[in-house]
């Protein structure tokens, strides 16, 4: 498979105020149109299209600038050609691309070396870490344990307290219907 240079294609030249082609906005003499169904629009009142597409070109039930129509297809291949007779003539030139090929050159502060890690152990989050770091970090973890075990043990003692509040609580509703009973 050959590969070739890619060139932008022919670009048509169409007004966005009437969607004619072979002139530009700025030297069109008519009434803006709507690009849909080309009614002419106005400045004081809101357009509402019928979204039927009508072509400028030649009338047709399409959009103006549909490759469908046959005077774009023909302003096209025409374009084409013309490009072509242009450049063959030597009038137009296209721009080839500039071919820039650089030899890779390896310096050492590009790509500086690893620094080695004394103990190979795998690291937590893929951070290096200092000995130092990892000492407190593990005191910092062994205090932390105790303080959650403490913690614990608090909880356990004021839940276990408010069982046996609840308990005695239960246990009074029962005792006065004894002792209403008894006074009856």
């Amino acid at each position: 498979m050959a590969i070739t240079p890619f060139f932008p294609g022919n670009r048509l030249t169409y007004c966005t105020k009437c969607w004619c082609i072979g002139h530009l906005r700025n030297k069109c003499s008519v009434s803006a149109r709507c690009r849909v169904c080309l009614e002419i629009l106005t400045d004081n009142t809101s357009h509402i299209c019928k979204n039927e597409p009508k072509c400028a070109q030649c009338d047709g039930k399409h959009h103006s600038l549909d490759n469908q129509c046959q005077v774009i297809r023909e302003y096209k291949q025409q374009l084409k050609e013309s490009v072509e007779e242009a450049l063959n003539s030597g009038k137009l030139h296209r721009f080839a691309p500039k071919e820039q090929t650089s030899a890779f050159e390896l310096h050492e502060q590009d790509f500086p070396a690893l620094k080695s890690v004394a103990n190979h152990q795998p690291r937590k989050w893929n951070i290096q870490q200092d000995h130092t770091a990892g000492q407190s970090n593990t005191a910092n973890a062994i205090e932390t344990e105790k303080s959650l075990e403490n913690i614990n043990n608090k909880l356990s003692k004021l839940l276990d307290g408010n069982q046996r509040v609840e308990d005695k609580v239960g246990q009074l509703p029962t005792e006065k219907k004894i002792e209403k009973n008894r006074g009856e």
